[in-house]
């Protein structure tokens, strides 16, 4: 009988030390969660900020280099009259 209770107690204390490890495991993973789920709304929200850009420059028209605009200033036109001997 004395051993069956030394059995036991030995197996609770080994149960013990597993529901340690298990908890501090458990905690360590809590924290991975929260840190991973953090990053993905930044990175989500980071995206939508992306978005919303690319959906307002695509509402302004754009002028490329070929399409050319008059000048706002008046032109000078200038002739050189050249005298030939």
């Amino acid at each position: 009988m004395e051993n069956y209770v030394m059995n036991q107690s030995k197996h609770l204390q080994e149960l013990k030390k597993q529901t340690g490890f298990l908890n501090d495991s458990l905690s360590k993973l809590n924290t991975k969660v929260d840190s991973i789920t953090t990053h993905t709304k930044m990175v989500e929200s980071q995206i939508s900020q992306v978005a919303q850009q690319v959906a307002t420059s695509s509402q302004t028209p754009r002028v490329f280099p070929g399409q050319t605009e008059v000048n706002p200033k008046p032109m000078l036109t200038l002739f050189i009259l050249g005298v030939v001997c």
